[in-house]
Order: structure tokens, then C-alpha cells, then sequence
């Protein structure tokens, strides 16, 4: 729970876990060793910390012995030296993955499912790593694929169970806060920490002096009680006190009020000049490659099922009407940029000032094929040319027109997020259309409503998000509500 402090108020210098404030009025050399006295009480944490990383390390590898020993036993009725042997090249490459994936951060142990799941992908890892050791040495002959098995499954249940158990145990001797945060207060404005100890920098006349050794060594005691320094301080001091707390082996930090209503996602440093990192890719490389090559594969698919009736809608509207069978039309894409959309041409050709205003229900502009192929989305079907071409995808947020509105207001004037649902490419289908958002946009709430499922998407994207929202797609196709 944050906690709200004034730096003026005198006698600034406590824990919110400890007994209240240290302060003395006789002078603050008194108060400053007291207070260094009541934070190295809680130097336990650390010796907590160690003493559950090592009970962790030391139960997974009892809990792999067991999963060889058990297999052994089961086989032969007994241990011999193939199955020691086997648990020597087991176990190191074990912690060599388990320390690779951090799953022995405190964390990671603290947290059963994020302790398990790490664990288990590490013992997958050197299963793996060891069956083509020992076949590339050609003496994975000399073993039971069965007892290896065996021995593998055992040993992941145990570990499961294991880590389980200690997750819970060293939640309870840890309690919630694990590392020692302290706040370093240098500035006359209130401020907002929920660190584990409090110093008022003035109060105990701490100073950024690099010319001040005896001032260093104070720093340098919180510093090396401390897991973590968070300086508060005014903008012409931050200089300084970044320069001093380099000079120490504890993470450091300083607070900079103003970046919070930026939001940054971090910090780059280029040419000795820092930079704050606004925004990236939403995806990264790996998974924009594997969205690609989704779309690339069922877009194709698709058309090769659909390219007959396809064909048949088309020859339908130029037999009903004149015009061309597609309909073009500019949209907002990925990135905000403009590209031109496909669809089946679902109205009588009409002049362009007409064309901007949005269909409404019985519009007497649309023709009769193109009733049904709006109510069944069918006339969104070349737009699989589009995930084609590349500016599409087959799952995302739907691509909008430049002049749409929600009611009598643009889409971004309703609310300025409403740019931010393009950092993906834009979808056939997405989020909002599986939760019933499509249609015409009468009032603003039709938007955020849409805006917000989007923004969702674009958070928690994954293939399998993909794959449940284009079979969600098929199952709502035929559901006319919001759709003329």
C-alpha cells in the first residue's frame, strides 16, 4: 500500500514494517545510526532469500533422483550405475536450462504457476539435450527407453508437487514484500512510495558530494543494505545524485514524475544520448512471422474452397445491376496508414456524395444479392486478397474509413486511442465482432464499446486468440443483428 509522505515533516526516517519513525533531537548523526541499526534487521531477508533459493535447488534434485530411482527399482529392483549415471548427466543439465529460464529467481519460486511451469520446460530441455548426447556417443542402445521415460514422468510429477509446496512455504516466510526497497526522500514535495524503509535525506543531511568520502560512506551503508534506492528529488539534483548512485552495485532508480503521463516502455541510449522509448512493435519479429504465415496458409486455403462461389456471387451482382463487381474503398490500416479495401459490391452505382453517407437499415441504395451478402459477410470475402497482398490479416481490429463517425463525430474525436487500435495489422474479423460490436456506429458508446475490445486484442495477442476468434466468426455469420 503506498504510502504518502511529506520530506519536511521532521523525523522522516523509518520502515513501514518497523516500529514507527527514528529520530532524535540531540542531532541527526544519533538518528542516522539508528535508523542504519533498524534497517540492517531486516538484513534476514537476504539470508531467507538464499536459504529458499538453496532448499529449492536442493528438492528438485531430490525430486529427479526419485524419478530415476523409482524407474530403476521398478526395472531391475535395484539402483545401480547405469541410473546413477544417468541422474550425474541429468541433474547438471538441469540446472544448467533451470538457471537459463531464471527459475530460481525469488519471483519465480514464490509464484506456484510461474515455478512449475519454468521448472518443467527446464527438465523438458535437458531430456531432450541428453537423449541426442547419449545417442551421438552411441550408447543409448545400453538404456531402457522405457525406464528413461519413467523416470522423466516421475520426476516431473514430483517436481511439480515439490515446487508446488515450496512456493507456498516460502510465501508464508517471506511474506510480501521479499526484497528491501528503500526511499530516498531529497525534495520538499509529498510524495507517493510503498518502499519497505524511508530516509529524509535532509533530515539526515545526505548529499550527492563525490568530494565528500565520509558523505559516500553513508550512502554507501543504505546502499549495501538495500536491495533497491528510488532517490526523490527536484529536477536540478537529479543529475547529481545519478552520478553518485553509479558508483554503487545496488540497483538504483530515480523517480521522474513526468514521464508518467507519457508512459514510456523504456529507455534507449544512442550516441551517449538518452531517448525514451514511446513506442515498437506490438509483435515481435517471431511473432509476426508466425501471424504471417497463419494468415498466408488459411487465406489460401480459403480461396481455393471458396474461388467457385466467389465466382458465382460475382457473376450475381453483374447480373443484377451495372458497376463493377468490387467495391474499393480507403481504409485506416496498419501503422495509420491508408490502403484500399476489397469488398463484393453490394449497392446500385450511385454518385459519390451519396456514397458517404452509411447504410441504414432498408437502405433502398443496396440491391437484392447484396442484402444477403451483407447479412452473411459474404461480401467481405475479397478481402481475403488483401491478407494476400499484405495489408490485411485475417484477425485483427476491422479497418475503418477516414470519415467514419460515430454519430456526429469522428472516430478520433470520440476518443484519441482510437489511433492506437492500428499498431496491428487491421482483421476480416477481430474481437469486437466475436462480442457482437458490428454494424452501423449511432452513438459514441457503439465505438468505445468496439475501441476497447481492440485495444484488448492488440494487448493479449496470441495464435491461439486467432484460432478460438475465427471459429467464434463462423458460429455468428448467420446471426443478422447489426448487419444490413
Amino acid at each position: 500500500m503506498a504510502t504518502k509522505i511529506n520530506s519536511t515533516a521532521e523525523g522522516v526516517a523509518s520502515s513501514t514494517e518497523a516500529s514507527g519513525a527514528v529520530s532524535d533531537e540531540n542531532g541527526s548523526e544519533f538518528d542516522y545510526s539508528l535508523y542504519i541499526k533498524n534497517l540492517r534487521r531486516f538484513r534476514s531477508r537476504r539470508t531467507l532469500r538464499g536459504q529458499a533459493i538453496g532448499m529449492v535447488a536442493i528438492s528438485d534434485a531430490a525430486a529427479i533422483f526419485c524419478g530415476f530411482g523409482f524407474a530403476a527399482i521398478a526395472r531391475r529392483g535395484d539402483l545401480d550405475l547405469v541410473s546413477l549415471v544417468g541422474v550425474g548427466i541429468y541433474v547438471p543439465l538441469y540446472f544448467l536450462f533451470a538457471l537459463q529460464n531464471n527459475a530460481f529467481a525469488v519471483a519465480v519460486i514464490t509464484r506456484a504457476d510461474r515455478s512449475i511451469g519454468r521448472s518443467l520446460a527446464s527438465l523438458a530441455l535437458a531430456l531432450g539435450v541428453m537423449t541426442v548426447a547419449l545417442f551421438a556417443a552411441k550408447v543409448g542402445s545400453a538404456l531402457s527407453r522405457r525406464e528413461i521415460g519413467t523416470a522423466i514422468v516421475i520426476s516431473a510429477i514430483v517436481l511439480g508437487i515439490v515446487r508446488y509446496l515450496m512456493a507456498r512455504t516460502i510465501q508464508t516466510r517471506l511474506g510480501k514484500r521479499s526484497m528491501i526497497e528503500v526511499a530516498l526522500i531529497d525534495t520538499e514535495s509529498s510524495v507517493e512510495t510503498d518502499a519497505s524503509f524511508i530516509v529524509d535525506a535532509r533530515r539526515f543531511n545526505l548529499r550527492p558530494d563525490p568530494q565528500d568520502a565520509g558523505m559516500v560512506d553513508r550512502l554507501a551503508q543504505i546502499a549495501d543494505e538495500a536491495d533497491c534506492i528510488t532517490v526523490y528529488c527536484s529536477e536540478a539534483r537529479r543529475g547529481a545524485w545519478a552520478f553518485m548512485l553509479k558508483s554503487f552495485t545496488t540497483r538504483s532508480e530515480i523517480r521522474v514524475p513526468e514521464l508518467d503521463r507519457l508512459v514510456p516502455l523504456g529507455l534507449d541510449c544512442r550516441g551517449g544520448k538518452v531517448s525514451v522509448v514511446i513506442s515498437q512493435n506490438k509483435l515481435g519479429w517471431h511473432e509476426a512471422a508466425l501471424k504471417r504465415i497463419f494468415d498466408l496458409v488459411l487465406a489460401f486455403a480459403a480461396l481455393l474452397v471458396l474461388l467457385i462461389p466467389m465466382l458465382l456471387v460475382a457473376l450475381l451482382i453483374r447480373l443484377e445491376s451495372r458497376g463493377p463487381v468490387l467495391f474499393r474503398q480507403t481504409r485506416i490500416g496498419y501503422s495509420n496508414r491508408q490502403f484500399t479495401v476489397f469488398k463484393f459490391r453490394s449497392m446500385f452505382v450511385r454518385p459519390p456524395e451519396e456514397s458517404l453517407t452509411l447504410t441504414q437499415r432498408n437502405d433502398a441504395r443496396v440491391t437484392r444479392i447484396g442484402k444477403i451478402i451483407r447479412a452473411t459477410s459474404i461480401d467481405e470475402l475479397p478481402q481475403l486478397f488483401n491478407v494476400l497482398i499484405g495489408d490485411m490479416s485475417l484477425v485483427g481490429p476491422r479497418p475503418h474509413a477516414p470519415l467514419a463517425r460515430a454519430g456526429d463525430d469522428l472516430y478520433w474525436t470520440v476518443d484519441p486511442s482510437y489511433w492506437h487500435r492500428h499498431a496491428v495489422k487491421p482483421g476480416i474479423t477481430g474481437l469486437a465482432q466475436v462480442r457482437g460490436f458490428r454494424g452501423n456506429t449511432f452513438v459514441a458508446s457503439d465505438l468505445e464499446k468496439r475501441l476497447n475490445a481492440d485495444l484488448v486484442y492488440i494487448n493479449d495477442w496470441s495464435l491461439l486468440r486467432d484460432a478460438q476468434i475465427l471459429l467464434s466468426t463462423i458460429g455468428i455469420i448467420f446471426k443478422r443483428q447489426n448487419a444490413f
